[in-house]
């Protein structure tokens, strides 16, 4: 997908840029909905050095400080993660001072939360953003979201249902498709 180029393209920036290039490989997707409350969240993938980030799609129509905000917060996470530093605690609620002092030796700014307990809240200072030097990234961002919308539509239009005869078992796919049916090894009927 498009998006993800966009954001993959960004991340490698800031791994060029700003993290001198220590930054592992990351694969990210954009999702319907989100997780967390930012919209935005990091897995490690087992036994590969390799991580995968999520932002929901909603989130990548803000303001584009928003959007290097989050990502720049998720870099943070994964450069704690890499070295061994737990840097949340209640299970990812409160942000502790590890975060706070890795973020900063990144040229960010943090805020305590409102209830005092932790630093979540990113600024990304408008000097780090010209240093990343990634022209033109909100209009690629917007087009490739354009495009992704189109995308999908245009594949809804050409998808069906097909079911199997013997369980009812369902599943969506193209007009194209083939389907067996896992439990019963038949195979399934497209639904006109």
């Amino acid at each position: 997908m498009e998006r993800e180029q966009v954001l993959n393209d960004l991340y490698r920036k800031i791994n060029e840029t700003i993290c001198d290039g220590k930054l592992p490989v990351a694969i990210f997707r954009v999702t319907k909905g989100a997780k967390t409350w930012s919209g935005w969240n990091f897995e490690s993938v087992p036994h590969s050095g390799t991580y995968v980030i999520k932002a929901a799609a909603a989130n990548l129509e803000g303001p584009v400080t928003q959007i290097y905000a989050d990502l720049f917060h998720q870099i943070v996470h994964i450069l704690n993660a890499e070295n061994e530093i737990r840097d949340t605690s209640k299970q990812g609620q409160y942000h502790k001072k590890e975060f706070k002092s890795r973020a900063e030796s990144l040229g960010l700014m943090i805020l305590n939360k409102k209830d005092g307990y932790g630093f979540t809240h990113v600024i990304v200072p408008d000097e780090l953003i010209k240093k990343v030097d990634y022209p033109g990234f909100e209009e690629k961002l917007k087009k490739a979201i354009e495009e992704d919308i189109k995308r999908i539509a245009n594949w809804r239009q050409k998808e069906t249902i097909y079911y199997c005869p013997v369980c009812n078992q369902m599943a969506r796919a193209d007009l194209k498709s083939k389907f067996f049916c896992g439990y019963c090894n038949v195979e399934m009927i497209r639904k006109e």
